[in-house]
C-alpha cells in the first residue's frame, strides 16, 4: 500500500459526497470514485450530530449552510484533540457510492493515497490475445496464460516506481516489469503492467473518456468487484492470470450493463476445462457453499469455515453440498460470505490424474481452483490451492481452461455458443500423464 495521509471534514453545504470531497479536499471528482472503490472514503452515521458541535468549536458559533459557498471545514492534522475527539464520538460507516448526498454536519473522513491518476492505465497497448468473435457492441476473446485481466486495487492504491525501457504513453516501447510482464511507460513516466484492458482499448478502440464517464461504484453482476469501474473498462468478467479461454468484453458501458445484468441473474453460462490430482470416487460433484478471502493470505480464498466438507458417508446419490446455508442466508450472513457453485464432471481418467468439466453457477475469485481443493482433488500446477504431486512439474500454471460460453445475445436475441480449443500445455500435460 502506498503512503497517504486521513483527511477529515465537516459539511458545511449538503449535496453530493463525490462533489463535497473534491471542493474541500481538492480532488477530480473521478479521484473521488477511485477513493470510494478502494474503501477509502468514510461517512458519520446520520445519528450523530457531533460534527456541528465540532463546527461550533471550529468557527465560534451555530454554522448555516444557507447561502454558505463553504462545502466543507476541514479538520487541522494539527489539531489532534478534535481529532481524538470526533474518533471517540462519531461512528463512521463507509461510503457507498459518489452520489450518496450528505447534509449539514455529517462528518466525513477520506484516507487519500500517493497514487498514479487512473489514466495512466488506461492507456492502449498490443497484447497477446485472439478475437473469436466481434460485433459493434461486444467481443469474445481467448486469452492466453500469462495476461492479467485489469489493474487490481492494491496496483491503483499505490504508485508504481518510475521505469525504464520505452517512451511515452501508448504510443511508447514496451518493456518489462521486475516479474518479467510486458509493461508501457505512462504519461507520467512509470512503468505500467499491460493487462487485457490496454490491449481492448488499443485492439477495439474503446472510448476511454465514456467509459470513466459512466464509471459508478455499483457491484452488481459478473464477477469484479473489488477493482474500480472506471479502470475495468470493458471488462465484464474474469479470468485469473494464468487461466486460458474465452471471455467476453463489451465495446461500450451499455454493453457492459447490460451483461453484468445477465451474470448477476445468472443468465450466462461459462463451463471450463481441468485437469486435477487424485482418484474421485464420484463422476459428478455438486460443490454449493460460501466462500470468503483467507484472513491469513490476502491472496486465497476459502470455504467459509461454517460451509464443513461432509463425509463421504454422508453424499447421498451424487451430490456433494458442503453447506446448508441457503442462496438468502449465505448473502446476508456476512458481506464477506459470497455463495458459490460448482458442478464438476469427471471425463477422463489414469493414475492419480483425471480430466473434468466444471459449470459455475456463480462467479467468485479462484471459485474453480479453490472449490476441487475443499473436495480433495487440486487442479493441477495449482501454486494457491494444488498440493506436491509428480504432475505439478509438467505445467507452469493451474491446468484450468474456459472451454465454453454462452448466452442469449440481449442486443439480436440470438442464443450464442462460444469456444477456444485447449492450449497446448494444457494438452501436453494430459498426454504426459498418459503416458507415465
Amino acid at each position: 500500500m502506498g503512503h497517504g495521509s486521513q483527511q477529515v471534514f465537516i459539511v458545511k453545504e449538503g449535496g453530493r459526497l463525490d462533489g463535497a470531497c473534491s471542493k474541500v479536499l481538492g480532488l477530480s471528482r473521478k479521484s473521488v470514485t477511485i477513493l470510494l472503490e478502494l474503501g477509502s472514503v468514510s461517512v458519520s452515521t446520520s445519528e450523530s450530530r457531533l460534527g456541528v458541535d465540532v463546527l461550533r468549536k471550529l468557527e465560534g458559533g451555530v454554522p448555516s449552510s444557507a447561502g454558505v459557498p463553504i462545502a466543507g471545514v476541514p479538520i487541522p492534522p494539527e489539531s489532534t484533540h478534535l481529532l481524538n475527539y470526533i474518533a471517540e464520538n462519531v461512528t463512521f460507516v463507509p461510503a457507498k457510492k459518489a452520489s450518496q448526498k450528505v447534509a449539514l454536519g455529517d462528518v466525513v473522513s477520506v484516507y487519500v493515497t500517493e497514487s498514479m491518476p487512473v489514466e495512466d492505465y488506461l492507456q492502449g497497448a498490443e497484447a497477446p490475445f485472439d478475437v473469436i468473435f466481434e460485433c459493434e457492441h461486444y467481443a469474445v476473446i481467448n486469452k492466453p496464460a500469462g495476461l492479467t485481466v485489469h489493474p487490481s486495487s492494491q496496483a491503483l492504491s499505490q504508485r508504481p516506481s518510475s521505469g525504464s525501457g520505452g517512451s511515452g504513453g501508448s504510443g511508447g516501447s514496451s518493456g518489462s516489469s521486475g516479474s518479467g510482464r510486458p509493461t508501457y511507460i505512462s504519461p507520467t513516466g512509470v512503468a505500467v503492467e499491460i493487462t487485457l484492458v490496454n490491449g481492448i482499448i488499443k485492439r477495439f478502440g474503446l472510448d476511454v473518456a465514456k467509459f470513466i464517464d459512466h464509471a459508478t461504484t455499483s457491484t452488481e453482476g459478473g464477477d469484479v468487484v473489488d477493482v474500480p469501474l472506471a479502470t475495468r473498462m470493458g471488462i465484464i468478467h474474469r479470468l485469473d492470470r494464468d487461466t486460458t479461454g474465452v471471455m467476453l468484453v463489451g465495446k461500450t458501458p451499455d454493453a457492459v450493463a447490460k451483461f453484468q445484468k445477465m451474470f448477476a441473474n445468472r443468465e450466462l453460462y461459462k463451463e471450463y476445462k481441468l485437469i486435477g490430482y487424485g482418484d474421485p470416487q464420484l463422476t459428478y460433484y455438486d460443490i454449493d457453499n460460501t466462500m470468503e478471502r483467507s484472513k491469513t493470505d490476502w491472496r486465497s480464498m476459502i470455504v467459509t469455515p461454517s460451509a464443513e466438507k461432509i463425509s463421504d458417508e454422508e453424499i447421498i446419490g451424487y451430490s456433494y453440498t458442503s453447506s446448508l446455508e441457503t442462496d438468502t442466508e449465505a448473502n446476508t450472513s456476512s458481506k464477506a460470505k459470497k455463495h458459490a457453485r460448482t458442478e464438476v464432471k469427471i471425463t477422463a481418467r489414469h493414475g492419480k490424474g483425471f480430466c473434468a468439466e466444471a459449470l459455475i453457477h456463480t462467479g467468485r475469485t479462484h471459485q474453480v481452483r479453490v472449490h476441487m481443493a475443499h473436495i480433495g482433488f487440486p487442479i493441477i500446477g495449482d501454486p494457491l490451492y494444488g498440493c506436491n504431486n509428480p504432475y505439478n512439474a509438467m505445467i507452469q500454471r493451474p491446468a484450468l481452461h474456459s472451454n465454453k460460453l454462452s448466452f442469449r445475445d440481449p442486443f439480436t436475441g440470438e442464443d450464442k455458443i462460444f469456444t477456444a480449443p485447449e492450449p497446448a500445455d494444457f494438452t501436453n500435460l494430459w498426454q504426459s500423464i498418459c503416458a507415465s
